[in-house]
């Protein structure tokens, strides 16, 4: 048997809404009081199966992401270079490794991963080009907002409906109507009113507005995020930057797409490395 609670959301504000996310300090719990759909120990099992798997799932996407997968290349023979782990002294060593028979050595991941995305961070995010980010940013923020108030009022409007229909069916188990019914659509009603609540805050907490300080953490974490994240808008702004990338023995040059402008610190820094060169 599951367990059953009732009467836990709080009363009726003055305006005669309930606000069915918040729950009583106290209120009635009936151990065995419905069907389970699970014995106990299986559920609690369970749980902690998926919890254990969701660990290990999240590390693996992280630890064997390979940023630059399909984008570096043999300057010799113009072959793939690729993603490889290296295990050394029960040590992982994750590398780009040549699948030619060039003898190119193998480059660290994050070596690789950070020197490209710090020279198109460089590029991208010049002094130059600050206040056209930011205006861009900001236009874009206002259309979102625009939307993002629609979508808001929708979503209060299932909630306000929601919670109404949720009433009427707590005015039926305090009549002493607790049909199987009753009690699963009320138990549906309150996941559903979880989830619109959820959304709804989520809504409340977007940005509305990018200042110079949140500016400037987005560009200093510009680098890590590239780097390790699988996103759509990730894997687009590279695609749209990086056209390729060479590696021989003595030197890695990054050529970037045609509109990736490098200013002339970037570039300097990058022709000063002994192994790294830049180009448009």
């Amino acid at each position: 048997m599951g367990t059953y609670t009732f009467d836990r959301t709080t009363p009726k504000d003055s305006e005669g809404k309930r606000n069915s996310h918040k729950t009583k300090e106290k209120y009635t719990v009936i151990e065995n009081g419905m069907p389970a759909i699970i014995k106990a120990d299986d559920f609690k099992k369970v749980q902690a199966k998926m919890a254990a798997n969701a660990g290990k799932h999240a590390q693996r996407a992280s630890s064997n992401y390979y940023a630059l997968k399909g984008k570096i290349k043999c300057a010799s023979c113009g072959k793939a270079i690729t993603g490889n782990v290296n295990h050394s002294k029960d040590k992982k060593y994750y590398q780009y490794r040549c699948t030619c028979n060039c003898k190119l050595k193998p480059v660290s991941v994050k070596r690789m991963n950070d020197v490209t995305f710090y020279a198109l961070q460089q590029c991208l995010f010049s002094p130059d080009n600050k206040d056209k980010i930011l205006s861009y940013m900001n236009n874009q923020l206002k259309l979102k907002a625009h939307q993002r108030s629609a979508e808001v009022a929708e979503i209060k409007d299932k909630i306000d409906k929601l919670s109404k229909a949720q009433d009427n069916l707590l005015g039926m188990l305090e009549d002493g109507r607790a049909s199987d019914t009753i009690i699963n659509r009320i138990a549906s009603n309150e996941s559903e009113l979880a989830a619109l609540t959820e959304q709804l805050e989520s809504k409340s907490k977007e940005v509305a507005a990018v200042d110079d300080e949140m500016y400037n953490e987005l560009v200093n974490r510009f680098v890590s995020y590239m780097g390790s994240n699988m996103t759509p808008q990730a894997l687009d702004l590279r695609n749209a930057a990086i056209d390729h990338i060479e590696v021989d023995g003595e030197q890695t040059t990054i050529y970037f797409n045609s509109g990736i402008g490098i200013d002339a610190a970037t570039k300097e820094y990058f022709d000063n490395e002994k192994d790294w060169g830049a180009s448009k």
